[in-house]
C-alpha cells in the first residue's frame, strides 16, 4: 500500500510536535518500516543505531525515538507485532524484535460517507468506518451491500460469504460460534 508522503509527514510532525530533532529520525525510520515486506522481522534499535552511527546518542533518546516511531506507525495503521514477553531476552523494548504484519488498505467511496479498509491486503472483506455512526462493526464484500456484524452475521450472509468471513476473521467466527 502506498501512503502519501504528505500523510506521513503530517502524522510524524503531529506526533513530534513539529520538533525537527525528533521528526527527522522518526520520519526516516517510518519510511524504512513502510518499505519492509509483510512478515519481515527487524529490531528498531538496530536501525536507530545505524542512523546515529557517527553520533553518540544516549539510550533515553533512542528509546524516545523508538516509542515515537511505534506511535506514528499506529496512526498510519501499520501493524507491528512485538515478540511475546516469554521470548524476550532483555527487558529493554529497544532491543526486542518486531515483525511488520500488515498495512491496512484504505479507500473512500464517492460520497465520502464510508471509509473502507482491509485488515490484510489480501483479504476479500472490506471493513467500514461510517462518518455518521460510531461503534458499528460494518463490513462488505463488494462495497455495495453492507453488513452489520452484530445484526447480520451469519444469517444474512451466503454460504460462500460466511466461509470467507470465517477464514479471514477467526476471532469473530469463534465469538459467534453459538449462532451457527
Amino acid at each position: 500500500m502506498n501512503i502519501s508522503e504528505e500523510k506521513i509527514n503530517k502524522i510524524v510532525n503531529e506526533v513530534c510536535q513539529e520538533d525537527l530533532f525528533w521528526s527527522v529520525p522518526v520520519l526516516d525510520l517510518v519510511k524504512k518500516i513502510i518499505e519492509f515486506p509483510e512478515d519481515y522481522s527487524f529490531c528498531i534499535g538496530d536501525i536507530i543505531d545505524k542512523q546515529f552511527d557517527t553520533i553518540e546518542v544516549g539510550l533515553n533518546i533512542k528509546q524516545s525515538i523508538y516509542d515515537t516511531t511505534l506511535e506514528v506507525c499506529k496512526k498510519l495503521q501499520i501493524s507491528l507485532e512485538e515478540i511475546p514477553k516469554d521470548e524476550r531476552l532483555f527487558d529493554d523494548p529497544y532491543t526486542w524484535p518486531i515483525t511488520k504484519k500488515s498495512m491496512l488498505s484504505e479507500e473512500y467511496n464517492n460520497e465520502n460517507k464510508y471509509h473502507f479498509y482491509k485488515m490484510n491486503k489480501n483479504d476479500t472483506i472490506w471493513w467500514i468506518k461510517s462518518k455518521d455512526k460510531v461503534g458499528e462493526h460494518l463490513f462488505t464484500f463488494d462495497k455495495k451491500k453492507i453488513y452489520n456484524l452484530f445484526r447480520d452475521y451469519p444469517k444474512e450472509l451466503t454460504k460462500e460469504e460466511k466461509e470467507v468471513f470465517d477464514r479471514e476473521n477467526p476471532y469473530w467466527a469463534d465469538f459467534f460460534k453459538d449462532r451457527n
